[in-house]
């Protein structure tokens, strides 16, 4: 598993690296085009960069894998944060659950971890943020487009 996990992120990687060199617009989110904020950047299509205090990203899995590769990412995550509090959120109809962590350092970022299936792509969602995350995504316009908290 933690091989396959690895594959994954070096493709992501290498995908990143390999659109580096032409200028991203829009965003794929779940095979929903969604334009970059002005103020934003991306690193590539699936990864916002400090936009107005958020980075997000998203990565797709086969819906068999899903599972598993959600819970290495929590136990990675788990480890080094002072809180972790479960959390559902919407995303374009569909329910992505997961958790919230609250960094242990003030220099770390705190994040969002979710996944689930959008619009027939079973990814994990990673939103991260160096403030309360509620708030940011409560005042963040991208944000207000790909997810809402469910109370």
């Amino acid at each position: 598993m933690k091989k396959l996990l690895l594959i994954f992120c070096l493709l992501f990687i290498s995908n990143g690296f390999s659109q580096s060199e032409k200028e991203i617009k829009f965003l794929d989110y779940a095979s929903i085009e969604i334009a970059i904020p002005d103020n934003c950047s991306a690193k590539s299509k699936y990864e916002l960069l400090d936009c107005d205090g958020i980075s997000a990203q998203w990565i797709y899995f086969d819906q068999e894998m899903l599972k598993s590769a959600f819970e290495q990412f929590i136990k990675k995550f788990g480890e080094k944060n002072k809180s972790k509090e479960q959390i559902a959120v919407i995303s374009f109809g569909s329910t992505l659950k997961g958790y919230k962590f609250t960094s242990k350092d003030p220099e770390k970022w705190n994040r969002i971890l979710v996944y689930g299936t959008v619009n027939n792509q079973p990814l994990i969602l990673n939103v991260a943020s160096e403030d309360e995350l509620l708030g940011v995504i409560k005042l963040n316009e991208f944000l207000k487009k790909i997810m809402k908290i469910k109370t």
